[in-house]
């Protein structure tokens, strides 16, 4: 599991103790919605630590959240145009920036390893014949299929990745492109300094001996979002709540897991993923989209 794994499933269980406005009456539901894009294990985790402790609410508040994990992304979209939602936990940047033009905004976001900031990377072999980013062209690698990191990594090496690389595969989720890479069938690594953190951690084996061949530069990580539905008093509340929960005795259960990463959660807000906001506004301006698109269509049809 990965460490937005651990992320997701320590808010999920915050999120169900703690709900974000006073109940007004008994049974009241608050809809948080997620989009599955992990799959397998990972899914079935989040659903199982999020339906037992999900169960206090009536007990606590008189209130329940109902979570709710789409595998359906335009449904979910869908619902967040329609303003569904009282929250939305991470489902990535690509989300995000859809979310915001929805009445939805940056509400916490993780930190892990002790650092705020994520750094996403193109990485080598120490050892390895790659030492420079030029001698990456021709090369193989993974990216995961949102427009972010396809725009990230075309912003890194300075040209369309359909001709910089010889092969651009799209990896189902992050881990598997860090096994694809250590088992040898990458030539370089697209991976971020959280998830190598996450590796040291409990598997260092797959990230040992890597060299940064050029980097993004720092963002925050993708957020969890509140609907502009939600009061401002109710969510400065519960966010302050969040912020705390690592001091907090109530929730001393989950301390061994955020030092195992060193995480915790973070208050965020818009303005803070505005690289994030740019990068999307350099790639309309400049037709980046059109290329996501070709490389989407040839990389699925590669599956």
């Amino acid at each position: 599991m990965n460490k937005t794994a651990l992320f997701l499933i320590f808010l999920s269980i915050l999120l169900a103790v703690y709900p974000g406005r006073p109940a007004k009456s008994e049974g009241e539901k608050y809809l948080v919605g997620g989009l599955s894009i992990y799959g397998g294990d990972q899914d079935a985790t989040y659903k199982d630590f999020i339906s037992h402790f999900a169960k206090i609410i009536g007990m606590r508040e008189r209130a329940a959240f109902d979570i709710q994990w789409y595998s359906d992304r335009d449904k979910f979209l869908k619902l967040i145009k329609e303003k569904k939602f009282d929250y939305i936990f991470p489902s990535g940047y690509d989300v995000m920036v859809y979310s915001l033009g929805h009445g939805y905004e940056p509400f916490l976001a993780p930190s892990v390893g002790g650092k705020e900031k994520d750094n996403f990377c193109i990485y080598g072999k120490q050892d390895g014949k790659i030492k420079t980013l030029p001698d990456v062209r021709g090369g193989k690698t993974m990216v995961v299929g949102d427009q972010f990191y396809f725009y990230l990594i075309r912003k890194m090496v300075g040209e369309s990745p359909l001709d910089f690389f010889g092969r651009l595969r799209e990896a189902p989720n992050s881990n598997s492109a860090v096994y694809a890479f250590a088992m040898g069938e990458l030539d370089v690594l697209f991976f971020d300094d959280f998830g190598i953190t996450y590796f040291k951690a409990v598997n260092s084996g797959p990230v040992k001996g890597l060299k940064a061949l050029a980097c993004s530069g720092t963002i925050f990580q993708d957020p969890a979002l509140r609907s502009s539905k939600v009061p401002e008093e109710q969510a400065n509340r519960m966010r302050k709540y969040f912020v705390n929960a690592g001091k907090d005795k109530a929730f001393k259960d989950f301390w061994p897991l955020m030092k195992m990463i060193n995480g915790r959660l973070i208050e965020v807000s818009k303005s803070d993923y505005k690289p994030v906001l740019d990068i999307f506004a350099e790639a309309q301006k400049n037709g980046w989209d059109k290329e996501y698109q070709k490389w989407l269509k040839m990389a699925k049809s590669a599956k």
